[in-house]
């Protein structure tokens, strides 16, 4: 499906959150896009992250942050996450899609952000443990190295791996300064 058929598709279907949630999925896992197919249909996409359904809101920061790594949408995304007013899936969402545009980076501040999300018992665990893994996706290690996050969300204090985290912060420390 080329662009303009997607646009015209989401246009056509603005208040129908699974034809939207499908496509929007469809856009960053199934279509095959270039990179100027994406420059066209992200200001569409974009939009979508202000659409009146939690469903497509996550989609869409999905789509632009997590599946397409556009730098430019982190504020959003971290604002998705931010909004308590969200539901903890669309929140764990958005705190995905901003992290992962700083996949593979080490960056010391996103590390110590994610680590303090994580240490807040007050958040959700499903959002403590979507920074738990939020946290070695933005590590320099590959994920065959990252510790088990499949664990039960009760666990969290046990499961968690602390000292690889801390070791991770102190290389990213050095390199940082």
């Amino acid at each position: 499906m080329n662009t303009e058929a997607i646009k015209q598709k989401i246009n056509e279907n603005e208040n129908d959150e699974n034809f939207l949630h499908d496509i929007l999925i469809d856009c960053g896992k199934n279509f095959t896009l270039t990179k100027a197919d994406k420059e066209n249909l992200k200001n569409t996409i974009y939009r979508l992250c202000s659409h009146s359904s939690s469903t497509v809101r996550s989609a869409a920061i999905r789509v632009l942050c997590f599946y397409w790594g556009m730098t430019e949408y982190r504020e959003t995304a971290f604002n998705i996450f931010s909004n308590e007013q969200e539901d903890v899936e669309t929140r764990c969402h958005g705190l995905m899609s901003w992290a992962n545009t700083y996949r593979n980076t080490n960056n010391y501040e996103i590390l110590v952000t994610l680590k303090n999300i994580l240490a807040d018992t007050k958040n959700d665990e499903y959002i403590r443990v979507t920074a738990y893994t939020c946290f070695f996706n933005v590590s320099p290690l590959e994920p065959k190295d990252w510790p088990d996050s499949n664990f039960d969300w009760e666990d969290i204090e046990e499961k968690i791996n602390l000292s690889l985290m801390n070791e991770i912060l102190e290389k990213a420390k050095i390199k940082y300064n």
